[in-house]
């Protein structure tokens, strides 16, 4: 990484720029991760949802919060809302649908406590997420940058 990325430097106490960016990526889920546990918590616990239902629409919030937060503050992305919206969405939606299949085999099949199975499947998933949405703002702006780079040496 260059320090001409859009990201800037980290600060001087991180050595590796990219685990600068896991953490901050670890920080803006955590806003979504704070209200989904209560979410949660509600929806299947006083509300009465079957809690794979319940945990399904909080899994819904997060991934649609957490882009807005990794857009802005994490990958300092510009461009598409739409589209990169939905490539984010449809992978993250990926390991949410695995972190939904854990969820409902330990604690619907096995018994688990919901609760406690939430907060682990938060760290099982953590970092294969945010390999993910790394390689997807970064190919957003590698592309950007390409057709910018393209569309000037035709103009000269």
């Amino acid at each position: 990484m260059t320090q001409t990325d859009t990201e800037g430097a980290s600060p001087r106490w991180v050595e590796n720029e990219r685990a600068f960016s896991l953490l901050k990526f670890l920080a803006a889920g955590l806003p979504s991760f704070l209200l989904a546990v209560p979410a949660n918590y509600w929806l299947a616990g006083r509300l009465g949802l079957a809690k794979p239902f319940a945990y399904a629409i909080v899994l819904a919030g997060q991934v649609t919060l957490n882009f807005f937060l990794n857009r802005a503050f994490v990958f300092k992305r510009r461009g598409s809302i739409l589209r990169g919206f939905v490539q984010f969405a449809v992978g993250i939606l990926g390991f949410r649908a695995a972190d939904w299949l854990v969820y409902v085999l330990l604690v619907d099949d096995c018994g688990f406590y919901y609760l406690a199975i939430q907060l682990g499947n938060v760290l099982v998933f953590s970092v294969p997420k945010f390999v993910f949405a790394e390689r997807v703002f970064r190919a957003r702006r590698e592309r950007g940058l390409t057709s910018r780079g393209s569309s000037t040496v035709g103009s000269g």
